[in-house]
């Protein structure tokens, strides 16, 4: 839900994909009314699994998996893949204008956080069956697309971030108790007991 309550975001899909087309959308609904305000569809070569608005509202942050998904070419018999190399992404909400996109490799998105007053988007990133990557955090700059911070190699799954209302925390929660501390770039963990 956009900050104004205005506006809702549903992630999701097509529901039946040709070769090679991105199936990942974002839908945007005028909760006072239930109607469709905009659509960007071909968000994301996947699912589109996570959303979250900027503070002001202007802005939203779309997640994927990386690993996509394989789908049948008809015409060779071949498998395509559906792998997104950027599976994070910043859209203008009025115009539906992709701003930055966030290039891979890493584990898919688990969840996504605009910080309150800087441009930055942090997002949780999970583990993909068969990786032996650990889940992990991601800052990046998105008026930069400088990434800032990544700390990972947890013991189990990073499910959730958020920013604290000033910006200076960073909670992540996953199966580990966790909270971060944003000072400038700099992001130090602090393992609860």
């Amino acid at each position: 839900m956009s900050p104004d309550g205005r506006l809702l975001a549903i992630a999701s899909r097509r529901p039946v994909p040709f070769i090679g087309e991105p199936i990942g959308r974002i839908d945007l609904y005028d909760i006072a009314s239930g109607k469709l305000v905009r659509r960007i569809d071909g968000a994301h070569k996947d699912t589109v699994h996570h959303v979250a608005f900027s503070s002001d509202g202007r802005l939203i942050a779309s997640g994927t998996w990386e690993a996509g998904m394989n789908t049948l070419n008809n015409a060779t018999k071949q498998l395509e893949s559906m792998k997104d190399p950027d599976p994070v992404r910043v859209w203008d909400v009025a115009t539906g204008r992709k701003i930055v996109s966030f290039e891979g490799p890493f584990p898919g998105v688990s969840n996504l956080a605009f910080h309150p007053t800087r441009p930055w988007l942090a997002a949780s990133l999970g583990t993909i069956t068969g990786q032996t990557k650990g889940p992990e955090f991601r800052i990046w700059d998105w008026h930069s697309s400088a990434l800032l911070t990544t700390q990972g190699q947890f013991s189990s799954s990073a499910q959730h971030i958020a920013f604290s209302p000033d910006g200076r925390f960073v909670a992540m929660a996953g199966n580990n108790k966790g909270l971060l501390t944003a000072d400038g770039i700099e992001i130090a963990e602090i393992i609860a007991a």
